[in-house]
């Protein structure tokens, strides 16, 4: 039987040493680790086709910066045609977006800051002079007077200042059932180009924890992380750098190891039923359509 075989998407990421750590332990542990180093050498490694189901991976584990990139569509399209993606891109594409993260966070009923899209103008009064402005698909953060905002042929969003007297964020990450926190500066109260450091926190706060798990099981994202400020999630970051913590690399290797164990698992129950329903009909191979 051939090894299991796991593409690792990762060219613009920012933690790569790290996450050679991740592949070189799955590659000591059996599998066949194919971790493209640049973008062409990404798209030269893509061939799906209906004649070479056997080719396809059996997972495919995807780090980047958390926004969107050329190969969006293929990791798409490995979702589409059954391959376990991790994260799986169909939830990250979502967080992507500040609307899909923030109409999400209102879906679940989870406590945020007040959020506008839409023209400056049309900012809601209840937000006060005072605004954050945050872009649409990216990490751009930064507050702003909504009277100053030049409002022609502009879209923006905009959330409500939330006070923060401790001036500082709390952020929980979760690694395949892990929580762990850290503390970071908020950073509308340090000055611009400061060296934001964060420390890790020897507990985590319960309520906390509640939300992320709360997110985790809707979302299925294996890894992520979420800012809290004063209680409020202000953001959900589906490629965080768990690598903060010291554990976090047997972690992923131990969840990604544990998903291609499912996946054989259910492959094999779906041979033994497939097998058991031929011999019944009597015709073999042609008994019934069961998806791979």
């Amino acid at each position: 039987m051939a090894e299991p075989q796991i593409l690792i998407v990762d060219v613009e990421s920012d933690v790569r040493s790290e996450i050679t750590k991740v592949a070189d332990q799955l590659s000591a542990s059996g599998f066949n680790v194919v971790r493209p180093a640049s973008s062409k050498e990404l798209t030269t490694k893509i061939g799906l086709s209906s004649l070479s189901l056997d080719d396809r991976p059996d997972l495919v584990v995807h780090f980047s910066l958390g926004d969107p990139t050329p190969w969006d569509g293929i990791l798409e399209s490995f979702e589409m045609v059954g391959v376990r993606v991790s994260n799986p891109f169909g939830a990250a594409r979502r967080l992507i977006s500040r609307v899909g993260m923030c109409s999400f966070l209102d879906s679940l009923r989870i406590s945020q800051p007040d959020w506008y899209y839409g023209s400056p103008n049309g900012i809601p009064a209840e937000f006060g002079d005072t605004v954050v402005e945050k872009s649409v698909d990216g990490h751009l953060v930064h507050v702003v007077d909504r009277r100053r905002i030049h409002a022609a042929a502009k879209v923006g969003f905009y959330q409500r200042l939330i006070e923060n007297p401790s001036g500082d964020i709390k952020t929980v990450y979760w690694v395949f059932g892990r929580c762990f926190s850290m503390v970071k500066p908020d950073t509308m109260n340090i000055k611009a180009g400061a060296l934001i450091e964060k420390r890790l926190t020897d507990n985590t706060d319960p309520r906390h924890e509640e939300i992320v798990r709360k997110i985790q099981r809707v979302s299925g994202l294996d890894f992520f992380c979420v800012d809290f400020i004063n209680g409020h999630v202000i953001d959900v970051n589906f490629c965080p750098n768990p690598f903060r913590h010291p554990q976090a690399v047997d972690w992923l290797v131990a969840g990604f190891t544990s998903i291609i164990q499912e996946q054989s698992a259910l492959r094999r129950s779906v041979t033994a039923s497939n097998v058991i329903q031929q011999s019944v009909v009597g015709i073999p191979g042609q008994a019934c359509f069961v998806n791979p």
